[in-house]
């Protein structure tokens, strides 16, 4: 990754306690681990040369930060936020490239000046054989099919798609969603804990309200 996101208050926060051997070890660490893309070498050699750490005191600085923020799975140290950050820049990634390709719906499929959610089941433009089980691609079927969509994040979308794609009721689930989500009248107020709530369901179809403080 050439970049990361960082914020300095949730940083300080979690982080005023370090002292500044500390810190700087931790930064380098962060620093290598998302320049790769990939979790932490479990080799002390590796951590203590990516930290340029030769006193023995910065050997210290460097193993108490490996201890409080990082997991051993393993052969690997892994940090649970930059994990997090990784998967997201990888999903923005595809979704850019995707975008382009896509562009949406086909014009052909979109009916103007008609609301979806007044639409009947059968004139919906998304339909099961639309959903292509890529998450990225998905993702645009359920940005799209309501105007108060276009407010949820994209990236949030896909996580939440990403997570279930490999169960055998993807499709199904979704296309409930679609469906449901495109005729309901009320304003939903959590989009993405109405999706999350239908894709984690067996069988599908069964949630007909929103579901709340997901």
């Amino acid at each position: 990754m050439d970049w990361y996101a960082h914020y300095p208050a949730d940083y300080m926060k979690h982080t005023d306690h370090l002292s500044m051997l500390e810190d700087s070890a931790y930064r380098r660490l962060l620093d290598s681990y998302y320049a790769k893309g990939k979790p932490l070498s479990a080799d002390p050699k590796h951590l203590l040369s990516i930290c340029r750490a030769f006193a023995s005191e910065e050997q210290n600085a460097v193993m108490s930060v490996i201890n409080q923020f990082f997991v051993l799975k393993g052969k690997f140290y892994h940090n649970e936020r930059a994990d997090k950050e990784i998967e997201k820049a990888e999903i923005i990634s595809q979704i850019r490239k995707t975008s382009g390709k896509k562009g949406g719906l086909a014009k052909a499929k979109q009916v103007p000046e008609q609301k979806l959610e007044q639409m009947p089941k059968q004139m919906l433009p998304h339909r099961e054989r639309d959903i292509s089980l890529n998450p990225v691609q998905d993702a645009r079927l359920v940005l799209e099919c309501r105007d108060d969509f276009k407010r949820i994040r994209e990236v949030d979308v896909v996580l939440v798609l990403r997570n279930n794609f490999n169960k055998q009721t993807y499709k199904q689930n979704l296309e409930a969603f679609l469906v449901d989500a495109a005729n309901q009248t009320e304003k939903i107020k959590n989009p993405t804990g109405m999706l999350r709530a239908y894709m984690s369901k067996q069988p599908a179809g069964t949630i007909k309200k929103e579901v709340r403080g997901l």
